[in-house]
């Protein structure tokens, strides 16, 4: 059964409420998004791969690339009190220049928020 992002995501939060009241790091917040972002209808992410020696890929991409309902979207998850780098900063400034979304979360609620927010 296929269900809404806001059924999805009251479901989610009821179970990640206790979670939430410690500091959580980036790969717990990262894994959270990602589970929220597997049950939601409409929607295609990947985690592109890290910036390798020798020219292959490329440094301050955001953690995780979003299609969802036709739009772009680029996440970039840091923890509780950290920041992005100026290397991040300008591709996030990029995406949001080329008229996709990008954004630094802390948390997959704040995912959730800019989702509902952009039908």
């Amino acid at each position: 059964m296929n269900k809404s992002a806001s059924e999805i995501a009251k479901a989610v939060i009821s179970k990640t409420k206790k979670a939430n009241k410690k500091t959580a790091s980036e790969n717990s917040v990262e894994t959270r998004i990602k589970k929220y972002l597997n049950k939601l209808l409409g929607c295609w992410w990947f985690k592109p791969a890290p910036a390798m020696p020798k020219g292959y890929g490329r440094t301050g991409i955001p953690d995780l690339v979003v299609c969802y309902m036709g739009k772009f979207f680029a996440f970039e998850v840091k923890a509780s009190g950290k920041g992005p780098s100026e290397t991040q900063k300008k591709e996030i400034a990029g995406i949001k220049k080329a008229g996709g979304v990008a954004l630094v979360v802390y948390s997959w609620e704040e995912v959730w928020e800019t989702l509902k927010g952009s039908h």
